[in-house]
C-alpha cells in the first residue's frame, strides 16, 4: 500500500500523521487543514511538540510560518 493510500485510509489525523512521520523518518511534524474561516488549524501533532508552540502554531494566517508559506505558495 501506498502512503497516500494508508493516510486516506487511516482513522484519523493522529494516524495520518504518524504513519507519515514514519515514512519520511521525520522526528516530528503536525498536520493543519485550511478552514473556511481562511487559517490553517492544527489537527494533530507529535508527541513531544512543547505545549508552548503548539500554542502559537493552534491556528496560522496562510502566508505565515513555515505552513502558512506552504499554502501561499502552493
Amino acid at each position: 500500500m501506498s502512503l497516500v493510500d494508508a493516510v486516506r485510509a487511516a482513522g484519523s489525523y493522529s494516524e495520518a500523521l504518524d504513519l507519515t512521520i514514519a515514512h519520511f523518518q521525520a522526528d516530528s511534524g503536525t498536520i493543519h487543514v485550511l478552514e473556511s474561516d481562511g487559517l490553517l488549524h492544527l489537527k494533530a501533532a507529535s508527541k513531544g511538540l512543547p505545549d508552548a508552540v503548539l500554542a502559537i502554531v493552534r491556528t496560522v494566517p496562510v502566508g505565515k510560518g513555515m505552513w502558512g508559506l506552504a499554502v501561499e505558495r502552493a
